[in-house]
C-alpha cells in the first residue's frame, strides 16, 4: 500500500523572490461586471459603468466557537463544509490513520452540526475506505444534494489500485456503499479529481494525472451505475523534471456543459512558480486542446473553474501576477462556454489584492498555503458566489502566522469581503491546517458564514502523515 501523499505547503506555486511586496501595494478598485439573470449581492448592476460595492467588514462572531472533536484524534489534510438545506452544516474531513507498519489508512469523517442546537451533535458518520489517500471531495447539487469522496484501494485480487467512490446525502446519516469506478494500475506518482454527474445513478466524470519518468499522462473516465469504467487518454506532456508532471490538476477544475467536460490544468513549477508566460491548459475531450497563453511577463494560476448555474456558462476564478513588477489581482467571472476558445483570464473583472500589511504587501496577504476554493449558491435569487479560504503563511519564508485569510466575490466579479494578511480573522489559532466555509445567512449587504477548520498541536508537516489536530466551528459575519 502506498504512504500518504506529502501534505503540499502550497496551493499556488510559491513566488519565488526574495522580496517581501509580492503584487504591490494596492487598495480596491471599481471593478465592473454584467448581470448574468440571477439576483447579485450588494449594488452592482447590469450597467457597464456601475460602480462595484465597498468590500465588507468581517469579524467573528462572539461566542460562536464550537469544538467538534477532542483530544487532537484527527491527522486531517482537508475540509469541506456545506449549509444543508435544513439549516445543519455538513463537514467532510479526511482522517488519516497510520498503522504499526507506518503505513496510512484513509478514514472519512462526516460531521453534522446543528448551529441552534450545540448540545445535540451526534457523532460522525465514518467511511472506512480501505485506501491510502483521499484524492478529491465535491459537493454536489438536486433534489438531494451531497458530498461525495474519490479515494483509492488497492484490490489484491487484480493486484492493481482502483478508483472508488461514495457519498453522504444531507439528508442521510451514513455514507452510501462504494462504487468501484476504475482501475489506477500501480503508478505511485497520481492525482485525480471528479465530479458528480448524476448522483441518482451513480454518474461520474473522473481525471487522473499519472507522472512516470519523462511523461504525464491525462487520463479520464466516465463510470456509471457501479460499472466499471476505463481510461481514455486526453493527452500526454513530457515532462522538464523526472516524475515531477507539467501540469497540476486544479481543484474545482471540470466545467460540464452537458456531457462535454472542460478539464483546467494548471502550469507546475519547480520549486517556485512556472516560467513567466507559462499556458494553462484547458482540456476539452473530442475537440482538443485550448492553450490560454499569458503575455511573457505574467502568470495565470487556475483556482476554481467549474459550471455555473447557467448551462451556457463556466464559473472562472484566476490570481494573474506580475513578477517583474510585482503587481497583479485576481479575476473572478463567468465566461461563456462559447468563448474558451479565445478565453483570457484578464477579460474578467479585476480585483488587486488589498494588502494590508505593515510591510505593503507579502505572501500572508494571499491564499497560498492550503486554501479550499468553492463557487456556492446560497439560496434562490442569490446567484452564485465565490469563497476562498486559507490558513495564514509565508511560504518563501516558512512562516505561520496563525489565523485564516477570508474573501468573497460575487460571481459577475466584485469583490465583497477580503480579510487576509494583517488583517486575518482567528489570529489568535497558532496552527490551522485546513479550512473552509459556508454561507449561513445573505440578506441584502449582510452576511454570515460559517467556518470549519482543523486546529492542529503543532505546524502541519511539510511531508508525511498530516499532524494531529482537533476540527472546531465558527461563526464570521460581514456588513459595510
Amino acid at each position: 500500500m502506498r504512504k500518504l501523499l506529502p501534505l503540499t505547503l502550497l496551493a499556488l506555486p510559491a513566488l519565488g523572490i526574495a522580496c517581501t511586496a509580492i503584487l504591490g501595494d494596492f487598495t480596491v478598485t471599481d471593478a465592473g461586471g454584467s448581470d448574468t439573470g440571477g439576483d447579485t449581492v450588494g449594488d452592482a448592476g447590469s450597467d457597464s459603468d456601475a460602480v462595484a460595492p465597498a468590500p465588507l467588514r468581517c469579524a467573528e462572531q462572539g461566542s460562536s466557537r464550537f469544538q467538534l472533536t477532542k483530544g487532537n484524534t484527527l491527522h486531517p489534510a482537508n475540509v469541506r463544509v456545506a449549509t444543508t438545506i435544513a439549516g445543519k452544516v455538513r463537514i467532510i474531513v479526511p482522517d488519516y490513520e497510520m498503522d504499526d507498519a507506518g503505513q496510512s489508512n484513509a478514514l472519512v469523517q462526516g460531521f453534522t452540526f446543528d448551529p441552534h442546537d450545540t448540545s445535540s451533535t451526534p457523532p460522525p458518520a465514518t467511511l472506512v475506505t480501505m485506501g491510502s489517500r483521499v484524492y478529491s471531495i465535491a459537493r454536489y447539487e438536486g433534489v438531494k444534494p451531497g458530498f461525495a469522496v474519490l479515494y483509492d484501494q488497492y484490490v489484491s485480487s487484480a493486484s492493481s489500485y482502483f478508483l472508488f467512490a461514495a457519498r453522504l446525502p444531507d439528508d442521510a446519516a451514513s455514507w452510501t456503499a462504494p462504487v468501484e469506478l476504475v482501475s489506477l494500475g500501480m503508478s505511485n506518482n497520481t492525482s485525480a479529481t471528479f465530479v458528480v454527474v448524476d448522483a441518482a445513478i451513480e454518474a461520474y466524470y473522473v481525471v487522473v494525472s499519472q507522472t512516470s519518468g519523462a511523461s504525464q499522462t491525462i487520463l479520464a473516465a466516465s463510470p456509471k451505475g457501479g460499472i466499471l469504467a476505463s481510461f481514455t487518454t486526453l493527452d500526454t506532456f513530457t515532462t522538464v523534471q523526472s516524475d515531477r508532471g507539467v501540469f497540476d490538476l486544479v481543484e474545482p477544475g471540470i466545467a460540464m456543459q452537458g456531457a462535454q467536460p472542460y478539464i483546467a490544468l494548471a502550469p507546475s513549477g519547480n520549486n517556485g512558480p512556472p516560467p513567466q508566460g507559462t499556458p494553462v491548459k484547458i482540456l476539452v475531450p473530442g475537440q482538443g486542446d485550448l492553450t490560454i497563453t499569458p503575455p511573457s511577463n505574467l502568470n495565470y494560476f487556475p483556482s476554481a473553474f467549474t459550471n455555473g448555474v447557467d448551462p451556457l456558462k463556466i464559473n472562472a476564478a484566476f490570481l494573474v501576477a506580475n513578477l517583474n513588477t510585482l503587481t497583479g489581482a485576481y479575476h473572478i467571472g463567468q465566461p461563456p462556454f462559447a468563448s474558451m476558445s479565445t478565453f483570457d483570464p484578464q477579460q474578467l473583472p479585476a480585483t488587486p489584492p488589498p494588502f494590508t500589511s505593515a510591510d505593503g504587501g507579502s505572501l500572508k496577504d494571499l491564499f497560498v498555503g492550503g486554501s479550499n476554493q468553492h463557487w456556492e449558491v446560497p439560496s434562490l435569487g442569490k446567484g452564485e458566489q465565490f469563497l476562498i479560504t486559507g490558513p495564514t503563511v509565508d511560504p518563501l519564508f516558512k512562516v505561520i502566522f496563525g489565523g485564516l485569510n477570508f474573501a468573497w466575490w460575487d460571481a459577475t466579479g466584485p469583490l465583497r469581503a477580503y480579510s487576509a494578511g494583517d488583517n486575518r480573522l482567528l489570529a489568535d489559532v497558532p496552527f490551522i491546517a485546513a479550512t473552509d466555509a459556508t454561507f449561513q445567512t445573505l440578506v441584502g449587504n449582510l452576511a454570515s458564514f460559517i467556518v470549519a477548520y482543523l486546529n492542529d498541536v503543532a505546524a502541519p508537516n511539510s511531508g508525511g502523515s498530516p499532524t494531529a489536530g482537533d476540527l472546531w466551528v465558527t461563526g464570521i459575519s460581514c456588513q459595510p
